[in-house]
């Protein structure tokens, strides 16, 4: 039996372990951000994933001692020995507080894995601070020298360890369940709380002083690893892959800022409305209905409308929707929650156009998006003159450059052609707007495509 000085819990590390966690996590909240343009260098992410660590030691240190001295009133001189091992011991869980943080801010789906292993060690640390009780060792021991088979720890009724385990199966079928549904955080959670749990009652005093200095350093160099391959992402070059990989659902770093669209309730806009420049294009005279086609070949229109940035239950953008300029190939538009973000091209033509003067609409664009999955996009064609609105989809494509696979890490942007045919029972009406709906998948709907049009070619 090993016996254990005064000093050694002279302070109890409750306090300076929920401090220290409170402390640094809300630094690490405001420091710990995705970068707002891209990373040029393997030094720039490394020293930027340094930095991070770094202020969360500063932090932890600080709030650590703080709470050290106050609760060993004065008497810190005493017990100076033992403030450094219990500054070393509770870093073992707040280290992964910076990671924790970035990876929040990316949305990624790895917040359900992180958050369980810092409860761990949280839970660890504070079961290395408690008084070990040897009892039931020794009651153990004494068996040994004995004719008896097997030893009994407790008669506790089977409900009492089957009960506990039915309740931790369950928790995390919950949480599975949950991380499925695109809630990392939430799952994360209920992982933590079961994870804690097991800790608890399996590895009461894992944690020895030896076992102590080498999951600090230990886990220093997994975080700070950890925080460079995070920032990947951000890497201009290579952004793009890491992100797919690392289950990343936010856009990458850009040279332009951030824009945000959400709903009413939340921090952002409502919507958002990118305008393009003007572009010089033919005027259309009136086309009457019915008859021969008026065209006689193709007629060009380049596209100088607007992008919509929205999300349901909207229908469009609000009256309060922030309007800028900019270029939907370099702007970086993000939805604030989980909710999908919807993103439409709207061309007015000012004047109303037969249907009945082309057989099919051709679609010029430029796909600057290298995020894996695939981008569908949905012709509309509408006509807001009539009091009652005459709204005709010409259905569905998918871009062919968005089903690459691999994506190449450092794709250019690549002009691509869709091709949509006007049904015959259709040709009775007329449109003086066109709208393209630009879709992609679930798993990466949290920003807008990086989708630009070209013009659009009236076939006849």
């Amino acid at each position: 039996m090993t016996v254990q000085s005064t000093d050694e819990h002279s302070v109890p590390i409750g306090w300076p372990l929920m401090i220290s966690v409170g402390s640094t996590g809300l630094v690490v909240a405001f420091v710990c951000v995705p970068p707002s343009s891209p990373l040029h260098s393997w030094e720039q992410l490394i020293g930027r994933a340094t930095t991070y660590l770094l202020i969360a030691v500063l932090v932890h240190t600080l709030a650590t001692w703080s709470s050290f001295r106050f609760l060993s009133e004065g008497n810190i001189g005493r017990t100076r020995h033992h403030m450094w091992r219990v500054i070393g011991g509770v870093w073992i869980a707040a280290v992964w507080l910076p990671l924790l943080a970035l990876l929040t801010y990316e949305n990624s789906v790895w917040v359900a894995l992180f958050l369980p292993i810092l409860a761990t060690f949280g839970v660890l640390v504070f079961l290395w601070h408690q008084p070990h009780h040897e009892e039931d060792d020794d009651a153990f021991v004494s068996y040994l020298g004995t004719n008896e088979l097997f030893y009994a720890e407790d008669e506790s009724p089977f409900w009492h360890w089957l009960l506990p385990a039915l309740l931790i199966s369950s928790v995390f079928e919950l949480g599975l369940g949950i991380l499925i549904g695109g809630h990392p955080w939430m799952a994360g959670v209920l992982f933590a709380a079961g994870a804690a749990y097991i800790v608890k009652r399996r590895l009461s005093g894992f944690l020895s002083k030896k076992r102590l200095l080498h999951l600090s350093a230990g886990n220093s160099m997994t975080v700070w690893l950890l925080l460079a391959l995070a920032l990947a992402p951000f890497l201009a070059g290579v952004g793009a892959q890491m992100a797919g990989l690392l289950g990343m659902r936010s856009v990458h770093a850009s040279s332009a800022p951030s824009i945000v669209a959400t709903h009413k309730a939340s921090s952002g806009y409502t919507g958002i409305i990118l305008l393009r420049p003007p572009k010089p294009h033919e005027v259309f005279t009136p086309t009457r209905i019915g008859g021969t086609p008026e065209f006689g070949k193709p007629r060009s229109i380049p596209f100088d409308g607007a992008y919509w940035y929205f999300k349901e239950p909207d229908t469009r953008p609000s009256p309060s929707a922030h309007i800028t300029h900019g270029d939907p190939l370099k702007a970086r538009i993000v939805s604030t929650d989980v909710s999908s973000l919807i993103m439409e091209a709207h061309q007015p033509l000012g004047t109303p156009i037969a249907m009945n003067c082309c057989r099919s609409l051709r679609l010029n664009l430029i796909n600057g998006d290298a995020r894996p999955g695939s981008i569908t996009l949905e012709v509309v064609l509408r006509n807001a003159e009539t009091k009652k609105t005459d709204i005709v989809s010409l259905g569905d494509k998918v871009l062919i450059s968005s089903l690459v696979s691999p994506m190449p890490l450092n794709r250019a942007p690549v002009p691509e052609t869709l091709t949509f045919q006007i049904p015959r029972n259709y040709r009775n009406r007329s449109f003086d707007e066109i709208t393209v709906r630009i879709k992609p998948e679930r798993n990466r709907s949290l920003a807008g495509p990086h989708i630009s049009i070209e013009n659009f070619v009236l076939e006849p």
